[in-house]
């Protein structure tokens, strides 16, 4: 219909005359349909952005951290002063040192549970991936990079790139594994790796895998967390382009609860993550629904 209107042979185009001219179907069974599932879909997303932001209230509390209160943005509250004693042996940048990351490092320790470092909870070392160089792609190896990691820690594993066998032994994944993106415009994502198979760490990327101190899946929610996720910032390095080093990643706080107790919480969350999803997927579902009756609406008309 559009088409038939336009005007211009190599780059054809409609004028306002002939866009207002096109006729537009109204149907109240298609206003009903679409007004429905925009409902529908509001109150779905509503309820899982609400399901997702108490995940971090409930590990807080559980772990018995309470959020610092954040200063007032005056001049005043900008200043501060350091000791050399309280900046031997590490970056002596102002941003490394404001009060925000001292406050945010003061709360995690005050928790009902020892603090270590991260590295003491893991098994071997982390391990850095491989990015596969031109020559190097399409072969038999399925690699996860940044792009296949999503905002909610889920990995996307339908469209991977393909390398030839370029990779270590402990770059195979494994399930359980905690990865870690270290450069880039998603630096500091976190992701959980859940699948079964011949599957390869991509660049920018660290893995690892807890010892008997922690659980894997506890570890990768408490690095998700704001209060970590503020630390992991604060340890990036570079104007350009941010990095962060595996030392530092190593050296992050982590609370160390008994296992069980570690377990507990990650299921916890797990099922609050899960609940979301569920819900997301009923709005593709209900989405899918409404096209398909619309469009056997329109069939018929």
């Amino acid at each position: 219909m559009a088409s038939r209107r336009s005007t211009g042979g190599t780059r054809p185009a409609l004028d306002y005359p002939a866009l207002l001219s096109i006729p537009v179907i109204e149907d109240k069974r298609i206003l009903q349909i679409t007004g429905k599932v925009i409902s529908q879909k509001q109150q779905n997303e509503a309820e899982a952005q609400k399901l997702l932001s108490s995940i971090d209230d409930y590990l807080l509390s559980e772990l018995g951290i309470q959020l610092p209160e954040p200063p007032e943005n005056t001049l005043k509250n900008r200043m501060f002063t350091r000791t050399l004693s309280d900046i031997v042996n590490k970056r002596i940048d102002p941003f490394f040192h404001q009060d925000k990351f001292i406050n945010n490092l003061t709360a995690i320790s005050y928790g009902k549970y020892p603090v270590k470092q991260l590295r003491e909870s893991i098994s071997g070392n982390l391990i850095k991936g491989s990015l596969p160089k031109q020559d190097e792609k399409d072969g038999e190896c399925s690699v996860v990079q940044i792009n296949s990691i999503n905002a909610d820690g889920t990995i996307t594993v339908d469209d991977l790139l393909t390398a030839k066998n370029i990779f270590g032994k402990q770059q195979k994944l494994t399930v359980g594994d905690v990865l870690v993106v270290i450069t880039g415009a998603t630096i500091g994502k976190i992701a959980f790796w859940n699948y079964e198979g011949d599957y390869f760490l991509g660049g920018d990327i660290v893995r690892f895998q807890t010892n008997s101190l922690s659980d894997n899946a506890f570890v990768y929610h408490f690095l998700r967390c704001s209060l970590m996720q503020i630390e992991i910032k604060r340890n990036i390095t570079g104007a350009t382009n941010g990095h962060l080093a595996p030392e530092d990643i190593s050296h992050l706080p982590i609370p160390v609860p008994p296992l069980d107790t570690q377990r507990k919480i990650a299921e916890h969350i797990t099922g609050i993550r899960q609940q979301a999803q569920q819900l997301k997927d009923k709005t593709k579902e209900l989405l899918k629904k409404a096209s398909e009756e619309i469009e056997e609406i329109l069939l018929n008309l």
